[in-house]
């Protein structure tokens, strides 16, 4: 989708979390990310800015590798690199699956590294990482903004992808070579991406900081981190040129160039030759010099530009340094010299006449803009909603499952209660309808509607709906008036009734006036396929709640927030949710606040990439195991809350729990809170069919548990979490006992890797072919393999509101499964814990009963814990 960006006064606060993906093949793009950083910290000094080098994350030896073998082809087969450059413009195949292939191995890497730090801003200074994201974006729907700075003066096809927010070159000149590199991307003359010390200076005051010699004309040679390429002959050509030509060469870490130049200044009569090893003090050293050598246009002729040197380019490396030295030389910001005669006459024509240096500083200083730096451009990438040039994303096979479940009688949608407290004012849907219509772009996947495949061997794909039409998407009603049920519990289950398109903006939201109590509900229902209940209600945080989210920066839920702590982890879906995965900042290992640069970063990220190693191991053996125990899992025994659905008719009924009483009763009871609402449950069912007269001695019900999928992909909505098939004792039995069956049970399912065996299950389906994927959903998601879906998972203790009436309560909407009747979503929401219960009219016609079943069999289990503690 293609929408224009805010205004950048509509983010005045800015990111709180910054990812640079730089990559360390030389020390460009990890020069650019510091300019990048340091501009972010101007702008919000409160943003945490986090690295991850794309040469590690792509796996252990990734980054030697193309290290090694950039060195080899400029140094040792410089025409092979020629034509492999030359062969991404010729041959666009050749470049797309160039990209594809790069984007994929990098993209994947880079996803649970998104998870773990769910970054608000992204800015990418390498190819492979901005491949990656572009992957990421294209097949992930990744929702953030999303830029590239491109630290070269010729943007190559390696460099522009189309559905990256914005893609910043140096030049004026280099906008039409990446617009022939892709010709659907956004890009932008940006300003560069130098650090502040890179700026004019005294020339004068520079060199007697350094020592130099004053009368001298200073020529800087600079040939990058490896030090590569005609350096000595260049040497020897501007120590002809005049006498008067002192020549300072920074090495990079080519130690043996250095110790060749050193002796050779040695050799040298009048100190006429300086080398020098990696230079801490570029900026210095560019100050003092009269003009900078360089022969590949990185970021030494950038930096050399910012501070208003002129540019000679000599016998430029092959491939991207010729298209670098060609374009500058075009454009007038640089000289360009094939030959070390070239250099000689050149040097020698400045040195002997300084005026000439006049026009030739100027337009280095037109070239950086007057001094620009990077911060106008990174103001209008944050002001960037995210998935603003996304595109289709094809529909994900655990999203589609959803999609092939939905059948005339089966409405897949889940979505959420929320009672308000007393209205201070009247609350009206156009009220309602401006907030959403202003804070939509927050949650850029709510802007998408499904896209039919054109083929039935093809996925359907989310598309951009640029008119959303509110009045349909936001309504109002009054309990008992215009034909509307007289009940909140009644208008939900209705509400629910009736399936949304996702075929068409896929979600819906109801404004209820006349609750009880002189209160207001706000409904909300979404379809299966963009996400599951969590994900849904970290949606509403961002849509509804502009305090709320700015102060918990999306975070409505959290693995390790309070109400995670207090429920053990829980057993719900904390699908799509930022900072869900498990994994920590250090565990990621390619992230910190350190760039990738540096050594000691390196060697960290190599210790890091081995762990990954032996963590994926232990988690392919956990799968494999995982996957025994489903197998053998069986089908799910016969219930009476099973059978065909012949009607699409629902019944909801919520029921409140005090969430600290659950709580201490599960702390005393010696379990976790989710273990301790699966019991309650357990025992309100076998109330439940022993009121119907079933026969519950020695039986069980098969729970279909959601559990939350390691590393879910940041600030997306989405199904991630994978089902734990959970047997529940419903025979005749005191609470403690039913309690640790069902503890015991879980903690079984957990060891064996049940969880990470559904997910793989599911991340599987999407190598089949959309008929398959259909066939293979409809056989596994429902009445055979489980009885009814129990999802209980973390809320929030803190205080949200909706147009400024605070939310008091939350309650969970789940969907129930082909000929399953009941469906069950429990979570905390401040001083209550809200379970939302959803039955088939036909199956589970009772569902009041259930609901007095819940709080009855609470009471003795909270009986039992204070037994417990006395």
């Amino acid at each position: 989708m293609v929408i224009a960006p805010r205004p950048a006064t509509a983010r005045a606060a800015g990111p709180r979390r910054a990812l640079i993906v730089s990559g360390t093949v030389g020390e460009g793009h990890n020069a650019a990310g510091r300019a990048i950083a340091e501009a972010i910290g101007r702008l919000w000094p409160h943003c945490e800015v986090c690295w991850a080098d794309a040469c590690e994350v792509m796996g252990p030896g990734a980054g030697p590798l193309f290290r090694a073998a950039y060195v080899f082809n400029v140094e040792r087969t410089p025409w092979l690199y020629e034509f492999f450059y030359q062969a991404l413009w010729r041959q666009r195949w050749f470049a797309e699956a160039s990209k594809r292939f790069s984007g994929s191995w990098a993209g994947r890497r880079l996803a649970p590294l998104l998870a773990a730090h769910s970054p608000d801003l992204i800015v990418s200074t390498f190819p492979f990482g901005s491949a990656g994201l572009s992957w990421l974006r294209r097949h992930r729907g990744l929702a953030v903004p999303t830029g590239a700075w491109v630290p070269d003066f010729c943007p190559h096809p390696f460099w522009v992808y189309r559905n990256l927010d914005m893609t910043c070159v140096m030049h004026e000149r280099a906008t039409g070579v990446a617009a022939a590199a892709d010709p659907g991307a956004r890009v932008t003359v940006g300003g560069l991406p130098v650090s502040s010390a890179f700026a004019p200076r005294d020339r004068d005051v520079a060199r007697k900081a350094l020592g130099l010699p004053a009368g001298r004309f200073a020529v800087l040679v600079s040939a990058g981190s490896f030090g590569f390429g005609s350096v000595e002959r260049g040497v020897s050509a501007l120590l002809d040129a005049d006498p008067r030509v002192h020549v300072t060469v920074a090495c990079g870490r080519n130690k043996r160039l250095r110790r060749r130049l050193a002796a050779r200044g040695s050799r040298t009569g009048g100190g006429r030759l300086t080398a020098l090893g990696w230079a801490g003090d570029m900026a210095d050293q560019i100050a003092a010099a009269d003009v900078v050598v360089s022969n590949a246009g990185g970021m030494t002729a950038l930096e050399a530009i910012a501070c208003g040197r002129p540019v000679v380019m000599f016998d430029p490396i092959a491939a991207h340094g010729r298209a670098n030295a060609e374009l500058m030389a075009g454009a007038g910001v640089a000289v360009l010299c094939r030959t070390a005669a070239d250099l000689r006459a050149t040097v020698s024509a400045l040195a002997k006449d300084p005026g000439a240096l006049a026009p030739l500083r100027q337009r280095a200083a037109e070239a950086a803009g007057a001094g620009r730096a990077p911060d106008d451009d990174l103001r209008e990438l944050a002001a960037c909603r995210g998935l603003t040039r996304t595109g289709p994303v094809p529909l994900r096979a655990e999203d589609a499952l959803f999609l092939h479940a939905q059948t005339d009688m089966l409405c897949q949608q889940v979505g959420a209660l929320l009672l308000l407290e007393a209205a201070t004012r009247d609350l009206r849907s156009g009220d309602l309808r401006a907030a959403v219509q202003a804070r939509i772009r927050d949650v850029p996947e709510l802007r998408r509607k499904l896209e039919p495949a054109r083929s039935r061997w093809l996925r359907p794909c989310w598309v951009s709906d640029d008119d959303i039409d509110m009045e349909r998407r936001v309504g109002e009603v009054v309990l008992g008036e215009g034909g509307a049920p007289a009940t909140l519990d009644g208008l939900v289950g209705a509400f629910f009734s009736v399936p949304s398109d996702p075929q068409r903006t896929p979600w819906e939201v109801l404004l209820v006036r006349g609750v009880p109590g002189g209160r207001t509900a706000v409904v909300v229902k979404v379809h299966h396929t963009l996400g599951d209940s969590n994900a849904i209600i970290a949606a509403l945080s961002k849509l509804f709640d502009r305090e709320g989210r700015d102060r918990e920066a999306g975070r409505l839920t959290s693995a390790h927030g309070d109400g995670a702590r207090a429920a053990g982890a829980g057993n719900g879906g904390a699908a799509g949710m930022p900072g869900t995965g498990e994994q920590s900042p250090q565990d990621a290992g390619s992230c910190g606040a350190r760039d990738p640069g540096s050594r000691a970063r390196r060697g960290v990220t190599r210790r890091g990439a081995g762990m990954r190693v032996l963590a994926g191991a232990r988690q392919a053996a956990r799968t494999m195991r995982g996957l025994g125990h489903l197998a053998a899992a069986g089908f799910a025994p016969a219930s009476p809350l099973n059978g065909p659905l012949t009607s699409p008719r629902r019944r909801y009924v919520p029921v409140t729990l005090p969430s600290r009483a659950v709580a201490s009763t599960a702390r005393a009871l010696d379990a976790r809170m989710a273990d301790l609402l699966l019991a309650v449950v357990a025992e309100a069912l076998s109330r439940l069919l022993r009121s119907r007269g079933e026969r519950t001695e020695g039986c069980t019900l098969r729970a279909a548990v959601p559990r939350a999928v390691r590393n879910a992909p940041a600030r997306r909505l989405g199904n991630r979490s994978a089902a734990v098939a959970l047997d529940l004792p419903i025979g005749p039995m005191g609470p403690r006992d039913r309690l640790w069956a069902v503890r015991a049970q879980m903690e079984a399912h957990l060891r064996w890797g049940e969880a990470e065996a559904a997910a793989f299950v599911m991340r599987s389906l999407n190598i089949l072919p959309p008929p398959l994927q259909r066939l293979v959903a409809r056989q596994v998601y429902q009445r055979r393999f489980f009885n009814l879906l129990v999802s209980v998972f973390p809320g929030t203790r803190r205080q949200h509101r909706v147009l400024g009436a605070r939310i008091v309560e939350v309650y969970p909407v789940l969907a129930l499964a082909d000929g399953v009747g009941l469906a069950i979503g429990a979570m905390t929401w401040g001083r209550s814990m809200s379970i939302g219960i959803l039955a088939d009219a036909a199956l589970v016609g009772d569902v009041d009963l259930l609901a007095d079943y819940i709080t009855a069999a609470f009471g003795d289990f909270q009986a039992a814990g204070q037994r417990a503690v006395g």
